[in-house]
């Protein structure tokens, strides 16, 4: 049987055992089936088979991500760009605002990326700022570490946000020197308005078909989808396998940004763990958030920040917590892993 394809004139790296470079590689199907010079490669071929000339470029296999949020990049095409080419908050405000005009009275306004490092004004947006925006549509802002949001009133107000709701566990409401929330939250209370926010199975489906295209041109071939959405997420993910909607291989992290214990735990009890699957789509390792980001900052630290002697970080779970959410998992079949960034997180996950 002839070759479907045939690479030459090149430099094939293989990265196999002994890390030999060939001059030409063959293809048959989906399979790489022979490596070596041109010569022998274009003799494995036939009137039908398809001759690519490198021209003394390298041909790579493909690239395995071991961390990527490939929904979470699918969505951000879908939402508002409050990162590239703004330099201030009234930039962020009008981008917001153009997408408010043409929503649908009540629907989610959603932008993301903001850097208040980078902002002209060096803070974050506020609910006042994103009010003058609009106060019919809940409006959310996310930071570019996904840890940190802000959102408008109306927001506020469906989450039920007021100034007298306490911090959420591993969150922070952030509040005005008159004790009303400034719209910005962090870590758990910031998942909160993510969950919150969330897209439909369809558009998710739609986000992650965005994110396959822009993978595969990239040669990124199998991911680790280190999670966002919990159960929908892995719906859709599943969905899109199923259909061919997506080419990359997806070995998904159990693992969501608001509750990630809760979903491990329903996959643990429907026997759902890791290795399940087939090579399109795998369930991979059981997750959880300990801490924040380093730019945010709110990754946990052993020692005060430099910045404020009074303040280290926010932790989501207790030595005892983290101990039993993984350890469960790891005796019923699953590998773990976990988001820790601070020195005190990553002591705490080492430690259990």
């Amino acid at each position: 049987m002839h070759t479907d394809y045939a690479f030459i004139n090149g430099e094939v790296i293989t990265v196999g055992p002994d890390d030999r470079v060939f001059q030409a590689a063959a293809v048959r199907g989906k399979e790489i089936c022979a490596v070596g010079t041109t010569e022998e490669v274009l003799g494995l071929g036939g009137p039908e088979t398809q001759v690519v000339d490198l021209r003394g470029n390298s041909l790579l296999p493909g690239f395995i991500d071991s961390h990527l949020h490939m929904l979470l990049y699918g969505t951000n095409q879908l939402g508002v760009d409050c990162k590239n080419d703004v330099g201030n908050i009234e930039g962020i405000k009008a981008r917001l605002a153009e997408r408010a005009r043409t929503s649908r009275a009540g629907e989610w306004v959603r932008g993301w990326g903001y850097n208040d490092q980078k902002l002209a004004e060096g803070r974050h947006p506020s609910r006042d700022d994103l009010d003058e925006v609009s106060k019919d549509h809940p409006i959310i802002a996310v930071r570019t570490c996904n840890h940190i949001s802000v959102v408008n009133s109306k927001a506020l107000e469906l989450l039920g946000i007021t100034r007298d709701t306490p911090d959420p566990e591993g969150g922070q409401i952030d509040r005005g020197e008159d004790g009303e929330p400034t719209g910005v939250l962090k870590e758990t209370a910031h998942m909160l308005a993510f969950e919150a926010s969330r897209y439909s199975t369809e558009e998710m489906m739609e986000a992650l078909a965005i994110a396959d295209r822009d993978f595969v041109r990239l040669g990124i071939t199998s991911i680790h989808e280190a999670g966002g959405y919990g159960p929908d997420q892995m719906r859709a993910m599943y969905r899109v396998v199923a259909e061919g909607r997506v080419k990359v291989r997806i070995y998904a992290i159990v693992c969501s940004l608001n509750r990630s214990e809760e979903f491990v735990s329903k996959m643990v009890a429907a026997g759902l763990v890791t290795g399940v699957g087939d090579e399109r789509f795998r369930v991979g390792p059981a997750k959880i958030f300990t801490d924040g980001s380093s730019s945010g900052p709110t990754c946990a630290t052993r020692e005060p920040y430099t910045s404020d002697p009074n303040y280290s970080g926010i932790l989501y779970y207790s030595q005892e917590e983290i101990d039993d959410i993984l350890g469960v998992a790891h005796r019923e079949g699953f590998q773990i892993t976990a988001h820790a960034i601070g020195d005190k997180a990553v002591e705490m996950v080492m430690n259990c």
